[in-house]
């Protein structure tokens, strides 16, 4: 078990993809979340804005700052998925709680 980055843990996480997003062949994460489903007085989980962890070959994940990644959300993250179009370019389609999804393009 390893702590991820700080800034991965400000909110509740609904939302995981593992792939190589900077071909050093090492899983990388792609995380996303938030719950605004609390009764008012407890509030609402709402400081993740998605979150991009680039693992270093050893298991240990470092984050990114949403100017590089290219990956800011801030919404309730409720499922995430990658897939690719008819000429091989990666895609993440993120599905947002009663919002329209966000599509983003992964760099190969």
């Amino acid at each position: 078990f390893v702590a991820l980055p700080a800034r991965a843990q400000l909110s509740c996480v609904c939302g995981i993809q593992c792939t190589d997003l900077n071909n050093d062949g090492a899983l990388d994460l792609l995380l996303g979340g938030n719950n605004y489903e609390f009764k008012p007085q407890y509030s609402r989980l709402d400081a993740n804005y998605g979150s991009v962890l680039l693992n270093d070959g050893s298991g240990n994940f470092a984050w990114q700052d949403y100017a590089d990644s290219g990956f800011f959300v801030k919404d309730e993250i409720k499922h995430m998925q990658i897939f690719k179009d008819a000429n091989g370019n990666r895609f993440m389609i993120t599905a947002i709680n009663d919002s329209e999804p966000k599509i983003h393009r992964l760099n190969d």
